[in-house]
């Protein structure tokens, strides 16, 4: 996202961590939407409940326009929303995942 605003010159990302878990188990985290909202919760839930309801995702503030737009490409939220309980959960992303991986 910093090289996309343009702001500053970037030659290289430099990623440093470790794996606390097996392989299998942090690409099931991953795919089952885990990751993703835990990012996007940071920008969008404002009321910190772990879900993101149409009102937060549809917020015009600076912050949940360009994350809306960089995460998930100003999808709708009722696209979102596949289990239409209104909000955007990791039961959501998972749906959306599953084609992705067999668990």
């Amino acid at each position: 996202m910093v090289a996309e605003r343009n702001f500053v010159k970037v030659d290289a990302v430099f990623l440093h961590g470790y794996v606390n878990e097996n392989m299998y188990d942090i690409l099931v985290w991953q795919n089952q939407g885990h990751g993703i909202m835990k990012m996007v919760n940071q920008f969008l839930d404002k009321d910190n409940d772990k879900k993101i309801s149409k009102e937060e995702y549809t917020d015009d503030n600076s912050d949940a326009t360009m994350y809306r737009n960089y995460l998930f490409q100003n999808i709708s939220f009722e696209f979102l929303d596949v289990n239409k309980d209104g909000f955007i959960t990791v039961e959501d992303i998972c749906i959306l995942r599953s084609g992705f991986y067999k668990i």
